[in-house]
């Protein structure tokens, strides 16, 4: 059976994008990550962190809180 036709739906964002939709560096992002505190994949030499799990650790934490924690 063949997938319907249509638009792929996106699974994952870039660390460039989470970076813009928390406001936060680049640089910032990679550390949330390499401390485990953002949930992420990596595939080689790049991250992706998944759409649907960012936004359940987004609801759970105290993302205003971020610049505290740094």
């Amino acid at each position: 059976m063949t997938p319907p036709a249509g638009p792929r739906l996106k699974r994952y964002y870039t660390p460039a994008e989470v970076g813009e939709i928390l406001d936060l560096g680049l640089t910032t992002i990679y550390e949330l990550i390499h401390r485990g505190e953002i949930p992420a994949i990596r595939g080689g030499r790049q991250y992706r962190i998944p759409i649907d799990k960012f936004h359940k650790w987004e609801a759970e934490s105290a993302v205003g809180d971020l610049d505290a924690a740094l």
